[in-house]
């Protein structure tokens, strides 16, 4: 029962994502380029957004892949789809088989990936216990996760999964249901030229969840975010995601966006952690009761080590209709 109460707090406290926010005061937006990516009102939509081409690359639904593979040559990273409020319960079982068939034993269990991105703060975490030129051992460890919910907050399901030997190159995972049908072996090729090649247990089949790694950026999405009060507790938010393979950046609060040069940049301060920009550019204000865009918050955006951007937030709804869900940003190179 004490479940119920920290949601309620959670809920006025961080749910950034539902009413309508209000456009903050614009800039002068000569030699400025603006984007535009409508994400929908129910958040249902991920997009791919390429700052060099001013363009969106791909948008879509979220929900056709479950789990996706790290495809670098020196990882084996296994992610959630955090858009899907995904987690995930190592079960003590002697076998596959034995998993029990009953959700209640692992209800309020669930360990969910850090939007960070970086695989010591994963649910799956370290799944393998050793790595030969020719093999990737497996700890065999046995995995309950709940698929989480759409859009409309239906439930996608319960399947279990163990991550088996594999090889430098690929991965073989084994899943199914929990009363054991569908009993499903897949093997997961890397692809040099994504980051992560991705797999849904729901349609036993293998997506590409992200576009080619050189031709996007920024990932426009619905996401878990892991808020602490009194205990750690998951909330869906919507925000940004670098490409962490070519991109870095940071957040500037200090100088003001108009001013800010090439002598400005604080080079020590760029990351490749993935939620750097993330969700909250935005904030509720109490007194008007609407969420707001900060307005004192600057983006560093470098990508493929080029010259690089800044970048401000201005909308969170169209501006025409009032619709949520349309994330509006100006940026431009710093010169």
């Amino acid at each position: 029962m004490k479940l119920i109460p920290l949601y309620i707090i959670v809920v006025v406290f961080c749910v950034a994502c539902f009413p309508e926010d209000k456009a903050v005061t614009p800039y002068d937006r000569t030699g400025l380029q603006t984007a535009t990516i409508d994400v929908g009102s129910d958040y249902a939509l991920q997009a791919f957004y390429s700052l060099r081409t001013n363009s969106i690359v791909r948008i879509e639904p979220y929900t056709f892949w479950d789990l996706s593979f790290d495809c670098h040559p020196d990882s084996f990273g296994v992610y959630l789809n955090t858009a899907q409020l995904m987690g995930v319960f190592k079960v003590n079982a002697s076998s596959f088989e034995t998993i029990p068939n009953d959700t209640t034993v692992f209800a309020n269990k669930w360990k969910y990936d850090s939007p960070s991105g970086i695989i010591d703060s994963t649910a799956i975490g370290f799944w393998w216990q050793k790595r030969t030129t020719d093999s990737v051992l497996s700890k065999n460890v046995l995995y309950v996760t709940t698929l989480g919910v759409d859009a409309n907050g239906k439930a996608l399901g319960v399947k279990k999964f163990i991550l088996l030997n594999s090889t430098p190159t690929n991965y073989k995972i084994r899943f199914a249901n929990l009363d054991g049908t569908e009993d499903t072996t897949m093997v997961i090729e890397k692809n040099p030229d994504y980051n992560v090649i991705s797999l849904s247990m729901r349609t036993k089949s293998i997506q590409f969840s992200e576009p080619p790694k050189s031709t996007w950026d920024l990932h426009c999405t619905r996401y878990t975010q892991l808020f602490t009060i009194i205990e750690e507790f998951p909330y869906p938010v919507t925000g940004i995601f670098i490409n962490k393979s070519t991109v870095k950046a940071y957040l500037d609060t200090v100088i003001d966006f108009r001013v800010l040069t090439t002598n400005s940049i604080q080079t020590q301060k760029f990351t490749s952690r993935k939620d750097v920009i993330g969700y909250d550019w935005k904030t509720f204000d109490f007194t008007s009761a609407e969420f707001l865009v900060l307005p004192n918050k600057t983006y560093i955006i470098q990508s493929n080590n080029q010259t690089p951007y800044k970048l401000f937030f201005s909308d969170f709804y169209d501006e025409k209709t009032g619709s949520k869900g349309v994330i509006q940003f100006q940026y431009r190179t710093i010169e």
